[in-house]
């Protein structure tokens, strides 16, 4: 009987390199620290991001409360077939609408102006006369160690139908 001494060599799996290598282990374990440092870098991102976004919303909806307020407010004689824009006093309303809405102050006005029937407005044309303002809003971000707190301003402009309420007398 004949026995064969060759060695069986049996393969081995691509991870016992990289178990039994302390090089490869290394390379392994900075790529795992790396990709959590970049998932959680990306997570805060996203956060941060989302919460800027939903301040911009909210105080969107508050410049156009204020700015329906203004132009309802300001249409003095309440006719509804001949509108008088009455740009000052639209202004002054729309001013203490925002304070109230907004008490920090952290917007500016760039513009406030009349806007007859057919003129240009934001997404189209002006369907009766009304006030267009443009503002800009600083917005808290992020509060950056060492640096300070860091805003992101952002442009805003709405466009206010002039309306008014009628009274029935019966």
């Amino acid at each position: 009987m004949v026995i064969n001494s060759e060695k069986i060599v049996v393969p081995k799996p691509a991870i016992y390199d990289v178990l039994t290598n302390e090089k490869g282990f290394i390379d392994t374990f900075l790529l795992t620290i790396y990709m959590i440092f970049f998932v959680t870098i990306l997570a805060a991102g996203a956060c941060i991001g989302v919460s800027v976004w939903r301040v911009a919303n909210a105080e969107y909806m508050w410049f156009g409360e204020a700015m329906d307020f203004a132009a309802r407010a300001a249409n003095i004689n309440g006719d509804l077939e001949e509108v008088t824009l009455n740009e000052d006093l639209a202004r002054q309303y729309f001013d203490v609408e925002m304070d109230s809405l907004m008490p920090s102050g952290s917007y500016t006005i760039d513009s406030f102006q009349t806007v007859d029937t057919g003129d240009s407005v934001p997404h189209g044309t002006a369907n009766g006369p009304g006030y267009l303002a443009n503002i800009t809003v600083e917005i808290p971000a992020v509060n950056v160690p060492l640096i300070g707190q860091q805003n992101l301003s952002v442009p805003m402009r709405y466009f206010a139908i002039a309306k008014s309420n009628q009274i029935n007398n019966e």
